[in-house]
């Protein structure tokens, strides 16, 4: 097509506003008329940005076609996010995106979502670590016409992580030799995990007190596995050296008892959506037993 005969593609429906300059919403027939000239949208997916047990940060990705000769400016992006039937979030923003002529180009949208923000929803939703996504609203678009807004809706899905509960479970004593004035621990230690996949705990990096008194810090590879939607036992196995200890702990890690106790942690969890770190902070009354 000649660029005369492409410009004047425009031409058309500019005339059929001249008189009156109605809005583009009163245009009636002539409304569709424009159809052929509106670019279209089309959404491609939720592309994850960053997640941690706090929130997760989104892209909502979309195709923009225009099928117009000239460059087409993106004036507004309205919508309202829906997650499990219940309205979550509802909003406007501006946008700089210019189309290139007959071309098309990605929109990324940065949407963030606050888990605690959706505690409700969340515990409606046990067992879950994706939401159904229901997106809908519409692009509005500069054109020589004026704003035409074009209506999408969508359906996706958006991923969640639930903070898994630490707590201390017992204290076994395992091998004590006392002419070496070693012992060896195993802090057992009861983990929630209310997501569907399991989570495994690589690199803890641990300081166990009993007592108020530092017993052993150290660092082991992998805690193991906690299984989805369900409570799991993890034995964090400790060596601890007796000569450091007074005579109490000596005759607690060694014969048992009752003892406060307090566990300070970080590890790195492998989710379905890749290694997050956690921080650990337990304490409490825990019962040492052979």
């Amino acid at each position: 097509m000649h660029a005369v005969l492409r410009h004047a593609a425009w031409l058309v429906p500019v005339a059929l506003l001249a008189t009156g300059c109605p809005k583009l919403g009163d245009l009636g027939g002539v409304g569709e008329a424009l159809d052929p000239y509106k670019p279209r949208v089309t959404f491609k997916k939720v592309g994850l940005r960053d997640i941690n047990w706090e929130q997760v940060d989104v892209n909502l990705v979309f195709k923009v076609e225009n099928p117009n000769p000239l460059k087409v400016a993106l004036a507004h992006f309205a919508y309202d996010l829906d997650l499990e039937g219940n309205d979550i979030l509802q909003g406007k923003m501006e946008d700089g995106l210019e189309l290139p002529a007959e071309d098309s180009a990605t929109l990324k949208v940065p949407l963030t979502l606050t888990f605690s923000e959706m505690a409700n929803l969340l515990a409606d939703t046990k067992g879950k670590d994706e939401l159904d996504m229901k997106l809908s609203g519409n692009l509005g678009f500069d054109t020589p016409i004026g704003v035409v807004k074009v209506p999408y809706e969508s359906k996706g899905e958006v991923p969640v992580l639930r903070t898994p509960k630490v707590a201390f479970k017992g204290v076994r004593i395992g091998k004590v030799d006392l002419l070496g004035n070693e012992a060896k621990l195993k802090v057992d230690l009861k983990v929630t995990n209310k997501g569907k996949e399991k989570l495994t705990f690589e690199n803890f990096d641990y300081t166990f007190k009993l007592k108020d008194t530092k017993v052993a810090s150290g660092a082991v590879d992998s805690l193991g596995e906690a299984e989805g939607d369900g409570t799991t036992t993890l034995t964090l196995p400790i060596d601890v050296k007796l000569t450091s200890l007074g005579s109490s702990l000596v005759s607690l890690v060694t014969e048992g008892g009752s003892a406060d106790a307090e566990l300070k942690a970080s590890t790195n969890v492998v989710t379905p959506f890749g290694p997050v770190p956690l921080s650990i902070d337990e304490s409490g009354k825990v019962r040492v037993e052979k």
